[in-house]
């Protein structure tokens, strides 16, 4: 395993100045033969170092109220359990919590205030495992108490305290993390549907430290924890490397796991054991979202050292309420699911630019389209190494020719993939122009061609003559692609916000039709649902969530816009596709899904991406921390909007390219 993250960037100053002031006092201080005697008195430090409880002294009302418990369940493992103090209308699900501390080490304790704000702010029961400690506990003895605690949370959830052990998610940091996909695995293994979804914090996964990120020049020295301390950690936990519940990157089956939320830091030598497990669970159909952070290992433990601990542990905590949710009819998600404080998790680079957008007038489709014309991007010239060229598609069956913007490398040769692209808009609004600098750098990035289709919009152009239009495209492109210039078996569908619902649209209208189908789906924060159903689109109504650059009466009046010649309300899935089930979805290419979780349409993309993967589709989905709709930009300026752009160019790049 070598796969490093393409772009390094900074560091967090708060993390910094964390290790500045400390980084010398935790440098470890043993060798591999380091004799009986120093390795004891190193283990008391270390236990006594971590049965602290940082970020008690921060912690809000609502976590500050939770109820705990102590459970003793078995000999040496005690359990403790936390609940929300607010009254719940339906059983709420379940965290299943490992600490980390390289296997030797951590506590209860040490996690409690990461515990507390698990259950208030994600609305969960939660179960905090001190399990036995190597070395005088070696492995599986940690991953067996675990286990026990597991089947233990099982039988009294419900009963005890009105939680849903169906939905239940294992949590893990570091060696933690381990834990949770060992546990995983046994799972799956033994074929019980336990665990609903896992979420592996910066965990441990690779016995061999085979990754780049664990090399001195990389992250191996000088970032809080060394190589050398991890492959001591890895000793006194055991020595089974080809046994995936030791070490879970030796698994060579992934299949069947559940959803899945990974956190990583770049600046943390387990960073690409991480990306390596994101990337094997994709390959077989997991769905997973992976969180990065310019941050080193144990960050979120860290509360009162880095400012930005606190509130990701919170967003962890929603993002894991809202996935055991899903699990639940549509209208207890709804009920149990809170709206997302937008003013309190906006990237702070994103932040400081809100005021100064404008604002939407709501009055009438024409007014939003005026806004709309203010926020407009400037026109920009031709890349220099790209060539821009307009044509027009001659229609079909009747129907009218479409206008389309061509994107090529001006010294690309042979047939080039491919991606036909939808702009936004709410589907009432739009033009081929605004999308030039972007395309411009993805075709010279990718080495690709772009097709961006000029698609009719409502309200004059209802549906489907949208729909329609991008099938004329499709058609022309797939039709006869060396024509083209352009490799048949390369060519991607995609868009953004409305663009990306018509392209997830047109997945549905081609899928059973005998005509070649995209290899990929690429949705940028797509506009999928109608029904005003989901927590973050109510946000838009104003209070907690809104932010005032968009708005429900504008959302509605859009939608209305495009459904107007619908007769009688019977929408199908290709008008709005969350309407779609598993059964319609069952055949649409993969699909790469990204979206801010501060972005209106975040919950139905999140129940979308569900769906797909309920349907056997591949889905890659990435939720971005404090990013915006319309964060996906040419020219990102904030840590994870790059990182957006990055995401969507790696997924593309797979197509192009699949030696990559």
């Amino acid at each position: 395993m070598t796969q490093t993250t393409e772009l390094r960037g900074p560091l967090d100053a708060d993390a910094a100045r964390f290790l500045e002031r400390f980084g010398a006092a935790l440098a470890f201080p043993l060798t591999d033969n380091a004799d009986p005697a120093a390795t004891n008195a190193y283990l008391a430090g270390e236990r006594s170092r971590l049965t602290m409880t940082p970020g008690a002294t921060l912690l809000g009302p609502d976590a500050l109220a939770i109820t705990t418990e102590d459970h003793a369940i078995a000999e040496g493992v005690r359990v403790r359990s936390y609940r929300p103090a607010s009254a719940a209308d339906q059983p709420r699900p379940v965290a299943l919590y490992l600490h980390g501390g390289g296997w030797v080490s951590g506590s209860i304790e040490l996690h409690d205030s990461t515990c507390r704000i698990l259950a208030a702010d994600g609305g969960l029961i939660v179960f905090s495992v001190g399990y036995r400690l190597a070395p005088e506990h070696p492995y599986p003895a940690p991953l067996d108490d675990c286990d026990r605690a597991l089947q233990w949370v099982r039988c009294v959830a419900g009963e005890r305290f009105g939680a849903d052990p169906r939905r239940l998610a294992v949590v893990g940091t570091s060696s933690g993390g381990n834990l949770a996909a060992a546990l995983a695995l046994r799972a799956r293994d033994r074929a019980e549907s336990e665990i609903a979804a896992q979420v592996l914090i910066y965990p441990a996964l690779d016995a061999g430290m085979t990754g780049a990120s664990y090399q001195p020049e990389v992250n191996g020295r000088d970032y809080l924890i060394s190589a050398p301390h991890m492959r001591w950690y890895w000793q006194q936990y055991g020595d089974a490397p080809t046994d995936p519940y030791f070490s879970p990157l030796a698994a060579t089956d992934l299949t069947g796991l559940p959803p899945t939320v990974l956190v990583s830091a770049e600046f943390d030598l387990l960073r690409d054991d991480v990306i390596e497990y994101e990337r094997r669970l994709l390959a077989v159909g997991v769905p997973v979202q992976r969180r990065h952070y310019q941050q080193i290992h144990g960050f979120l433990t860290l509360m009162d050292d880095i400012g930005a601990a606190q509130g990701e542990v919170a967003s962890l905590a929603r993002l894991t309420g809202s996935i055991l949710a899903d699990l639940g009819t549509p209208g207890e998600v709804a009920a149990a699911r809170p709206a997302i404080d937008v003013t309190r998790q906006v990237e702070p680079g994103t932040r400081a630019r809100l005021d100064r957008l404008a604002r939407w007038d709501t009055t009438s489709v024409e007014s939003i389209r005026r806004t709309y014309r203010v926020v407009h991007p400037a026109p920009v010239p031709p890349h220099p190494r790209v060539r821009r060229s307009d044509e027009t598609i001659p229609g079909t069956d009747g129907r009218p020719d479409v206008k389309v913007r061509w994107y090529r490398p001006a010294a690309a040769d042979g047939f080039l993939p491919c991606l036909v692209y939808f702009h936004g808009g709410a589907y009432i609004m739009g033009t081929l122009e605004e999308n030039d600098d972007r395309l411009d750098l993805m075709a010279d990035g990718l080495g690709c061609a772009i097709v961006s289709v000029g698609w009719r919009v409502s309200p004059e152009h209802p549906y489907p003559d949208g729909l329609d239009d991008a099938e004329t495209v499709w058609r022309h492109v797939a039709g006869d692609p060396a024509a083209l210039g352009l490799d048949g078996d390369r060519l991607v569908i995609g868009g953004s916000s409305a663009g990306a619902g018509l392209a997830t649209a047109m997945c549905l209208r081609l899928k059973d039709q005998p005509v070649p189908q995209p290899a990929l789906q690429l949705l940028i924060y797509p506009m999928l649902d109608d029904r005003e159903v989901t927590p973050s689109i109510r946000a838009l109504a104003g209070g907690p969530g809104h932010w005032g650059l968009w708005h429900l009466r504008a959302q509605r009046l859009a939608w209305q816009a495009y459904h107007r010649a619908i007769a009688d309300g019977d929408i199908p899935p290709t008008a709005a596709p969350a309407r779609a089930s598993a059964a319609d979805l069952r055949g649409v290419p993969p699909a790469f899904i990204g979206i801010g979780d501060v972005d209106a349409y975040v919950d139905e993309n999140l129940r979308y991406a569900a769906t797909l993967a309920e349907a056997g589709v591949s889905v890659e989905l990435h939720v971005y921390p404090g990013v915006i709709h319309g964060g996906f930009v040419a020219r990102p300026t904030t840590p994870r909007t790059e990182q957006f752009l990055r995401d969507a160019y790696g997924a593309l790049a797979r197509v192009f390219d699949p030696v990559l």
